[in-house]
């Protein structure tokens, strides 16, 4: 048996696979406008994540659910996280509207689920953006929203989180219900 050396092995290109393939025919021409890569890299960035959450399962007792509330679900008996992607291009705020759908639809299933824990991830390719009609010392709502889960200081400091929230929300009652309810 002969020894093997690393540096021989070189990765092969997806030009070369193409080449020992006999030169396969060029793709034909197509109109971007008709193209679904978006709606396709959007599915498939939700199928990783998918995957990745089933591996990082910890618990017999834990189930995973596909399209479920949201894009998926991590349920126990007594809690549950659900789990929103989006792929997109541009940045997003507390004033965009796919915030707020995100945010009500938590509202409405935590409200519903009363009998358990409900965390709700939103997983995004954009940037967050500060809000033109809001001032938050200088964060992005969403990152102020963020600290504000750990910090009481921040809550006191910034106090018009909830209004900006109010003011902008369609359902403005299912947040109310919600903060009736909520610890």
């Amino acid at each position: 048996m002969t020894e093997h050396d690393p540096q021989a092995v070189q990765p092969i290109g997806i030009d070369e696979i193409v080449g020992l393939a006999g030169g396969l025919p060029s793709p034909l021409p197509g109109d971007p406008r008709r193209q679904a890569v978006s709606s396709i890299q959007g599915t498939v960035y939700q199928a990783w994540c998918s995957i990745d959450a089933w591996l990082q399962l910890t618990d017999a007792k834990e189930v995973i659910y596909l399209e479920g509330a949201e894009d998926f679900d991590v349920v126990k008996s007594a809690s549950a996280i659900t789990v929103q992607f989006k792929k997109n291009e541009g940045s997003i705020s507390l004033g965009n509207a796919k915030a707020h759908q995100a945010l009500e639809n938590f509202w409405t299933l935590s409200y519903n689920e009363s009998s358990r824990q409900i965390d709700f991830h939103y997983l995004t390719t954009s940037t967050i953006a500060i809000e033109q009609d809001a001032n938050f010392d200088g964060l992005p709502g969403i990152e102020a929203w963020r600290v504000a889960q750990t910090s009481t200081e921040i809550v006191t400091t910034i106090s018009g989180l909830p209004l900006v929230l109010w003011t902008h929300l369609k359902r403005a009652m299912d947040l109310l219900r919600f903060r009736r309810h909520s610890p």
